[in-house]
C-alpha cells in the first residue's frame, strides 16, 4: 500500500515554504549504516546560504511498520547561516540513507530567531559522486519531531529544492 500525505513547512531558513509528498520506503533497503558530512554553500530564493553538517545512523534499522516508525536513531549536528544573518544549530536525532542520499532530522537548540528553538528540521543531502559544485544537493524543511522521524523513515522528498551547492562538497556513505 502506498502512503501519500502532504505537508507544508519552512525550508533552510524558515522564510521558504514547500509541500512534500510522503513516499513509501522499500523495507529491504532500510537496513543500512549511513553517514553524511559537508560544509556547503548554496543559493535559494536569491539569498546565499551555508550549511555545515555531520550525521550518522546508530543501529541498522529505519523503517515504517504499519503506522509505526521503527529505529532511525542517529546523531550529529547541522549549523545553518545565511546572508540575512539568520542562523540555527540542530542536534540530529534520526538518520537514514539509501544510494547516494541521506535523510536526517533533529531539534533546533539555538537560533538567531528565538521562535525557531524547539522546532525540528528535516533535511536531505545528495552526493552525486563528482566534485560537489553544481552536482551535490541539499534541501530541508522545518517540522515537528513526529513528522520529521516519519519523513526520515520513508525517505521523503522535501518539496522546495533541492538546491545545487555552489561551493563545498557533500559526502554520503551508505553500507
Amino acid at each position: 500500500m502506498k502512503i501519500r500525505n502532504f505537508y507544508t513547512g519552512a525550508i533552510f531558513g524558515a522564510a521558504l515554504f514547500s509541500a512534500a509528498a510522503f513516499l513509501p520506503v522499500d523495507a529491504s533497503a532500510a537496513k543500512v549504516q549511513s553517514s553524511a558530512s559537508g560544509r556547503v554553500d548554496f543559493t535559494a530564493l536569491g539569498g546565499n546560504r551555508m550549511v555545515d553538517f555531520s550525521v550518522r545512523s546508530i543501529g541498522d534499522i529505519c523503517e515504517l511498520r504499519g503506522s509505526d516508525v521503527v529505529g532511525c536513531a542517529g546523531s550529529g549536528h547541522l549549523t545553518y547561516t545565511d546572508d540575512q544573518k539568520n542562523s540555527y544549530s540542530v542536534e540530529v536525532a534520526y538518520v537514514s540513507g539509501q544510494g547516494n542520499d541521506v535523510w536526517f532530522a533533529g531539534r533546533i537548540f539555538a537560533a538567531s530567531n528565538p521562535d525557531w528553538v524547539g522546532n525540528w528540521l528535516f533535511a536531505q543531502v545528495t552526493d552525486n559522486e563528482k566534485r560537489g559544485v553544481g552536482e551535490d544537493m541539499v534541501s530541508g524543511v522545518f517540522s515537528n519531531e513526529v513528522s520529521s522521524r516519519l519523513r526520515v523513515a520513508i525517505h521523503n522528498q522535501t518539496g522546495e529544492g533541492p538546491y545545487a551547492i555552489s561551493s563545498g562538497d557533500v559526502k554520503v556513505r551508505n553500507k
